[in-house]
């Protein structure tokens, strides 16, 4: 079973990211699906403040346990288009779009 989780508003929080632990710790593949630029892309643009930005991103991916390779970065586009298909059970998501 796999589950998504976008950052800003949402695995951003203490309280989704005790839930994303539980899940970890129980055997969940836990994944995170964002709209947020990747910071190779956001550099190449010229937006420098977003490695900052990721830098936050990965660090909580890093104290909930979810892998590097579970981070997805959207660019802006609907994040329906990357999840649909790939067998995840839900999404928490701040944005009801």
């Amino acid at each position: 079973m796999k589950v998504s989780f976008d950052f800003d508003g949402t695995l951003s929080r203490s309280d989704v990211q005790n839930l994303a632990k539980f899940l970890i710790s129980n055997n969940i593949e836990v994944w995170i699906v964002t709209s947020r630029t990747d910071t190779e892309t956001a550099l190449q643009r010229g937006w420098h403040w977003v490695k900052a930005q990721n830098e936050t991103l990965y660090k909580v991916a890093t104290e909930c346990g979810i892998r590097p390779n579970n981070i997805y970065f959207t660019d802006h586009c609907d994040k329906i288009e990357f999840l649909e298909g790939k067998g995840f059970i839900f999404h928490i998501d701040d944005d009801s779009d």
